[in-house]
């Protein structure tokens, strides 16, 4: 069993989205989609009025897949196996200045694609961002074939992602590059989070894997 790890933006997050703005918001562009890379500045946030301060806060700066997360929830995913990943320093200062110790965990594995069961997932084709219609996918190759058929204005969206015998089974935090932002969690990944009752987050259980 697979759970979606998804911001919250009720009063817990303080019904704000996203919570926190980033400052230096050319460092954070540099962070790329498809690689893991080195930074040697810190990435700089600061709470936006009326936020509160969570273990996990939402963010709309860095468009890369990751999480912006603080100390308590990175020592916790220290004891799982997290797939291939990098932490960036953060820090986040709150409406009083005070700065808090965060870190952006950036993950990254576009071999991925080449473990999705493409005829039993769900796709749909995306002009300027909406939804067109439904379309079948054979393999990651006929992706890139259908997206350069359709041009610059579209994408390509999933409704429902089936990983194939070729996917390991003991990732606990995962996504699935280019078909949405979804980060999912192991079973047992869901139970830790949810004993240590961190905040900013929901876990919504997912067909991902049958």
């Amino acid at each position: 069993m697979y759970y979606t790890l998804e911001y919250r933006t009720d009063k817990e997050a303080g019904n704000v989205f996203p919570q926190a703005s980033c400052i230096n918001q050319d460092l954070a562009h540099r962070i790329p989609f498809d690689k893991l890379i080195s930074l040697d500045e810190e990435i700089l946030f600061q709470i936006e009025p009326k936020a509160i301060l969570t273990d996990v806060l939402s963010q709309a700066a860095i468009s890369a897949d990751g999480l912006l997360l603080n100390k308590k929830v990175k020592d916790l995913l220290a004891d799982f196996n997290i797939m291939q990943h990098r932490y960036y320093k953060c820090n986040i200062k709150d409406l009083k200045g005070f700065v808090h110790e965060y870190y952006w965990l950036h993950i990254s594995d576009y071999s991925m694609l080449d473990k999705i069961d493409y005829k039993k997932s769900s796709f749909y084709s995306l002009k300027y961002g909406f939804r067109e219609a439904n379309i079948s996918l054979d393999s990651y190759t006929d992706y890139k074939i259908q997206k350069d058929h359709l041009g610059k204005m579209w994408g390509i969206g999933s409704d429902f992602i089936k990983l194939n015998n070729e996917f390991d089974y003991s990732l606990d935090l995962f996504n699935v590059p280019i078909f949405g932002k979804k980060i999912y969690a192991s079973k047992n990944l869901a139970m830790a989070l949810d004993a240590s009752e961190m905040k900013g987050f929901l876990l919504k259980e997912t067909p991902l894997i049958e």
